[in-house]
């Protein structure tokens, strides 16, 4: 199954290198709010932008991406991460508006999107701060905003966009909340935490031979191999499978086994 962590620092790597070789790039697609509706494409391809004069921008910004991102889209799959990405991103575009005459390149509020959501599910897990300084990852987020908002109002790290990182922020903090709502995650996020189970309801109604089929494929997907945070999801779904059999399951769990069992090769 395709992964887009990945995709997506090539891409940021890749239009860089066309930024030093190509220097009207950065001035075309920059984001400037105040011609939103002249060039409103611009909302995206700002996010594939850095600072051309210094590696340390986009540098920054794909260690993180890096570091939270495989964890975040194995958790909610390829599509939703796309869409926790540039939401997040097009947020930070759009708190930008406070200033509308300022020029914002950087995916900066994309990565703090998908920064926030793994500090969702994994609020207690610890990161180093410039390599040296441990602390949560829900505690990261909180300094984050703190920053920002010290940055944007007290003009802490001028020539920093403190907007377009709330933004982002926020906007993923929305799409967290609306993936919560639809999807299932809150009671997954709740076991994950050991704070309850997830009530099992149980259907009568054989399973089919396709559902037969599709069990059996799911029970060859191997556990050991998964990060213990989805492998204890497995074997909670492999546990309702037993008791109330594959069609009681969610949608959310079904494509959470289609997901691994793609990535075993397990043809369906």
């Amino acid at each position: 199954m395709r992964r887009w962590v990945p995709i997506i620092i090539a891409a940021n790597v890749a239009i860089y290198i066309l930024q030093q070789m190509q220097p009207w790039v950065t001035q075309a697609f920059m984001w400037v709010p105040a011609f939103a509706l002249e060039r409103p494409w611009t909302a995206v391809t700002y996010m594939f932008l850095h600072d051309p004069n210094g590696i340390g921008h986009i540098g920054f910004n794909m260690l993180a991406l890096y570091i939270f991102g495989p964890r975040v889209e194995a958790r909610i799959g390829g599509s939703r991460f796309l869409g926790l990405y540039f939401v997040s991103g097009i947020a930070g575009a759009l708190a930008c508006f406070y200033m509308p005459l300022v020029s914002v390149v950087g995916a900066s509020g994309a990565i703090l999107g998908v920064s926030l959501a793994y500090a969702r599910y994994w609020p207690r897990d610890q990161v180093y701060i410039y390599g040296i300084i441990p602390m949560s990852t829900r505690m990261m987020v909180i300094m984050y905003v703190v920053l920002s908002v010290g940055g944007q109002f007290f003009g802490f790290q001028p020539g920093v966009s403190h907007l377009g990182h709330l933004g982002g922020l926020a906007g993923g903090w929305l799409y967290c909340l609306w993936l919560d709502r639809f999807t299932g995650a809150r009671s997954f996020r709740a076991l994950a935490e050991g704070r309850r189970p997830t009530p099992v309801t149980a259907v009568p109604i054989g399973p089919t031979p396709e559902e037969r089929a599709a069990a059996e494929r799911w029970a060859r997907i191997p556990a050991e191999a998964l990060h213990p945070v989805n492998r204890e999801e497995l074997e909670r779904i492999r546990a309702k499978i037993a008791a109330t059999g594959p069609r009681s399951l969610t949608g959310g769990e079904v494509e959470f086994l289609e997901r691994f069992a793609g990535l075993a090769g397990l043809a369906g």
